[in-house]
Parts: structure tokens; C-alpha cells; sequence
């Protein structure tokens, strides 16, 4: 059944906070709301046309719900201090970190670092793209520190395996894995290659702070942030996280219940139940989204 409770009124606000009034279509792209200008190659086998974006409630009609765009404002609004970190983990072309710039901007903030970690070479690239769309270059008088890795988040690993996508555009839901099966967590068969891995304590490690942490990765979210945990704990203030099964979400709620994080909003996931399934994440058919809060902060 779909959750069908109101947005509540405080939620709207905050989004608002971030509009972009003075957004107007532009030739080749999406803008959505808070001005960010996405190409529409990215989205071409789901909305091939220009469009100037509205209110993203109960989403943005393209690619993410209201609840990423709820815990990405909630971190910004809430950041002090003259500096914001936000790293995206299985970032794609990284829509929430260029958000977060023109968000954390709004807000004249005078140092922003950005940190992008995507496994697919393709989409890396693209990421690369939007930022160069968006007017976003790495340079001491702007203020902005950009790092972008080519490379799959892990646990502990050096490296891992990856399927080549035929379509980039179409499959954004390929996952980085230490298995050399010729099929993945949904059952498709896949040809993999073996990627450079960033674990998440190197990359957390190169960081005071992190403002926001948004992470999409395709079912490996508890492993990862379970190995990060010392770490996320001192330097972490918000995590929002993309979850890919039931039982990843309620081992979610256990382990970061345990480690005093406070669950501001969450969207359950949706599945279908399939005894032949490869994977519980292979039945997921629709993501869920968690909002963590530090309660050290």
C-alpha cells in the first residue's frame, strides 16, 4: 500500500527555503527546482524533453522523491559555520552534491567541498558534465573543492567487480560486488570487470566533517556505513540513505538507533515477494529512503 499521509507543512517550508524564482527553461537540460540544470541525455529513456521543474511533492516526476530532497535542504539549513562537506556515494552524475552547492550557496556559504564517488565510468563522466552545467569549478577564489573518484565504495576492499553496461542511460541499477557471479543481486545476466574500490574509512579519513552523506548504493548501504561507523559517529551530522530491502532497513534502525542517530523521515521500500529471486534486494521494486540525524551534533 502506498503511503498516502499529508507532507507535513514545517517539511514544504524548508524545501521552499531553497527555490530558485528566477529559473527559466533552458535549451537541452531539466531545471528542477532549486535551479540545477540536468542534461537531458541523463534522463532520456524517462522524460527526453526540456521542462522546468515545480515543487518535487510526492516527487520530482524524473528521478528522486520528495524525502532526498527533504534530508538534503534539512542538512544544509541546519550546517553553521562558514564551510559544508557533502559527499554522495553512488553518486551517478551527481545530482545531490551539485544541489547541495547552489543550496549552500543560497545560504553564502564560503567554503564547500564536494565529494563524488561513482563506480560506472559513463556516469562518471556525466557527473563531470553536470558540474561544468552548473557553473561548478574547483578553484581557490570560488571557494569550492571538488573531488570526484571513478570508483565503487566498499567495506574494506581495494577492489571490486562491476557490470559493463551496454546502456548507461538505461540501468542505474547496477551494483559494485566482491562476487564474480555472471549474475547479479536482480538475477540479469551481467559481464563484469573489476574497478578500483574506495573503502569508506580511507575516504572518511580525508574529511574534519561531513555535513551530508547521501548514499545509493544498490544494497550495499549497511555493510558500508557498519564499517564506517567510528567514524560517521564523530564527523557526520546527516546521512541520507537510498535502502534496497526490508531487511537492510531494519538493520539500519538497529545499528544506528545503537549509536544515538535520531530517524527524522523515512520511506519504507516496496517488493514484490519471488521464492526464485537471487536476492532480497532483487525483489525491491521500489527504493526506500532513510533520513538519519546525529544526536552528537
Amino acid at each position: 500500500m502506498m503511503n498516502t499521509d499529508p507532507v507535513p507543512e514545517a517539511d514544504i517550508e524548508l524545501i521552499k527555503k531553497f527555490e530558485d524564482k528566477s529559473r527559466k527553461p533552458v535549451n537541452g537540460y531539466i531545471v528542477d527546482y532549486f535551479g540545477s540544470k540536468i542534461n537531458i541525455n541523463f534522463a532520456s529513456h524517462l522524460h527526453p524533453r526540456d521542462e522546468v521543474l515545480d515543487l518535487p511533492i510526492p516527487s520530482d516526476g524524473i528521478f528522486h522523491e520528495f524525502i532526498e530532497y527533504l534530508g538534503t535542504a534539512f542538512a544544509i539549513d541546519t550546517a553553521s559555520g562558514e564551510s559544508i562537506t557533502v559527499i554522495e556515494l553512488g553518486a551517478g552524475f551527481g545530482p545531490w552534491i551539485v544541489r547541495s552547492a547552489i543550496m549552500s550557496r543560497k545560504k553564502d556559504v564560503k567554503e564547500i567541498t564536494l565529494v563524488g564517488v561513482e563506480a560506472d565510468h559513463q556516469h562518471f563522466e556525466w557527473m563531470k558534465q553536470h558540474f561544468n552545467a552548473n557553473d561548478l569549478t574547483s578553484t581557490i577564489s570560488s571557494g569550492l573543492k571538488i573531488d570526484l573518484f571513478n570508483s565503487a565504495i566498499s567495506e574494506t576492499d581495494k577492489f571490486l567487480y562491476f557490470p559493463e553496461i551496454g546502456k548507461d542511460r538505461e540501468d542505474w541499477g547496477a551494483a559494485a560486488s566482491s562476487s564474480t557471479s555472471n549474475y547479479d543481486y536482480r538475477g540479469l545476466e551481467v559481464t563484469l570487470k573489476k574497478i578500483p574500490a574506495i573503502p569508506i574509512n580511507e575516504l572518511l579519513s580525508k574529511y574534519k566533517n561531513v555535513d551530508l552523506l547521501h548514499i545509493d548504493i544498490q544494497g550495499s548501504e549497511f555493510g558500508v556505513i557498519q564499517c564506517g561507523m567510528d567514524q560517521l559517529n564523530e564527523k557526520a551530522r546527516v546521512m541520507v540513505i537510498g535502502t534496497h530491502s526490508r531487511k537492510i532497513e531494519g538493520d539500519l534502525l538497529e545499528l544506528l538507533f545503537h549509536n544515538k542517530w535520531i530517524l527524522r523521515n523515512e520511506k519504507p521500500c516496496s517488493f514484490v515477494f519471488n521464492q526464485s529471486a537471487r536476492s532480497l534486494e532483487g525483489m525491491t521494486s521500489v527504493d526506500g529512503t532513510q533520513i538519519w540525524v546525529n544526536s552528537r551534533f
